[in-house]
């Protein structure tokens, strides 16, 4: 499975909002992967926390495309940081993507 490490200015510790998710999503994910290949996105560890409005807006492209089970099948966000991947996994259950 191909993983792409994201990168922030380091002044950021936390992730939040819709639109930065997925502005970070095109930026930095988007041309990386091919088509239904699998990969997985990984979150810096000087990222503290992560709201649900930046994942919602991280998956959107690929749930409008693929829909949300195929959107979570094809990529997963995770992090060194063992709060914020519990935090990602949480907010996938509780508000999907």
């Amino acid at each position: 499975m191909k993983e792409i490490k994201l990168s922030f200015d380091k002044m950021i510790t936390n992730l939040a909002g819709n639109r930065f998710g997925r502005e970070t999503y095109k930026n930095q994910v988007k041309n990386q992967v091919a088509m239904e290949q699998e990969f997985c996105v990984i979150i810096p560890d000087v990222i503290e926390d992560i709201a649900s409005s930046f994942i919602q807006g991280f998956y959107s492209e690929l749930c409008e495309k693929y829909g949300n089970e195929k959107a979570r099948q094809l990529m997963k966000l995770t992090s060194p940081n063992e709060y914020v991947t519990n935090k990602i996994q949480e907010s996938i259950e509780t508000y999907g993507v």
